[in-house]
């Protein structure tokens, strides 16, 4: 037992030794990185931001941050990859959202296809992670719960009946949470986007250099990406039209 206690105790220590040798360097590379964001020195910004991303730093500011900088380089697509890459970790990081509407200006915003009535929980649901709505989920799990219990052990018939309905009520809530938090993981976590990198990316009828092109992607538009071939080539649904396409692989960054 005591030997547990002083292994437990080394493995925690190193941990923490770990974390304090990396927290410094990560702040030293983002004041580094700010501070030429701030004198103008954009690419040297670029440069130290992308090497804290292939540290494998995931956090939405630093994504943020480099979109912006990609942005101030004339790079409007791998400005609005970076935002898109932020607002999937902090949906409700606002500047990201008005910088990528800025990243894309000229770029046709799809409209939704829900039902007119359901707009506003789509819109509600965009804001949220899946985690949090899986939170959300769980933590309404309790009180109904509760209410549940309180119904069937409940003698009093004023007293059951109300809890009754605020079951039936708190149920349906669970309901609608579980089917929005159903949505954002299918569109978070199971279905591939791309971002187009470069103006002037080919959308065509199948995936052949040869194959008829129907018209040039916008840069910074996401696409769903449906499937994909050996050859490098994406099968892409038109953000607009729903109808699908082909294009290129190396004209799409996946957002992940």
């Amino acid at each position: 037992m005591r030997k547990l206690v002083l292994l437990l105790s080394f493995l925690f220590l190193s941990l923490a030794a770990g974390v304090l040798a990396v927290a410094p360097d990560f702040a030293l590379k983002w004041e580094q990185a700010s501070q030429a964001y701030r004198e103008q020195r954009f690419d040297e910004a670029r440069i130290t931001y992308e090497r804290l991303v292939q540290e494998g730093i995931r956090n939405p500011r630093l994504y943020y941050n480099l979109g912006n900088t990609w942005f101030q380089l004339g790079e409007e697509g791998k400005a609005a990859w970076m935002y898109e890459k932020a607002l999937a970790l902090s949906p409700r990081l606002e500047d990201a959202r008005k910088n990528l509407r800025l990243a894309r200006a000229g770029t046709p915003s799809p409209e939704s296809h829900a039902f007119i009535l359901f707009q506003p929980i789509e819109r509600l649901a965009s804001r949220y992670t899946a985690g949090e709505w899986a939170a959300a989920l769980l933590i309404l799990s309790f009180p109904v719960s509760i209410l549940a219990v309180f119904w069937i052990l409940s003698r009093r018939r004023i007293l059951r009946c109300l809890a009754m309905w605020m079951t039936l009520a708190g149920a349906l809530v669970m309901i609608v949470t579980g089917a929005v938090f159903a949505s954002r993981y299918i569109e978070t976590e199971w279905r591939d986007y791309g971002v187009v990198l470069r103006a002037g990316a080919v959308v065509r009828n199948a995936p052949a250099s040869a194959a008829e092109a129907y018209y040039e992607a916008s840069e910074g538009e996401r696409y769903l990406i449906t499937e994909s071939n050996m050859a490098g080539w994406y099968r892409v649904k038109n953000p607009e039209s729903d109808d699908t396409q082909w294009c290129v692989s190396e004209d799409l960054i996946l957002v992940v």
